[in-house]
């Protein structure tokens, strides 16, 4: 069996490859400074 890292599909048995992690981090690090913004605007008003 030839393991080709990346090209396989995902697995809940082995960790995602990181070509397929880096996007969705860099979505999560967005969704995250967003969520900060609405907070900051939030105690603001408060």
């Amino acid at each position: 069996m030839i393991h080709m890292h990346g090209i396989m599909p995902y697995h809940p048995s082995y960790p995602k490859p990181q070509p397929v992690n880096r996007p969705v981090k860099e979505e999560a690090d967005k969704q995250k400074s967003f969520q900060e913004i609405l907070q900051e605007k939030i105690s603001q008003n408060r």
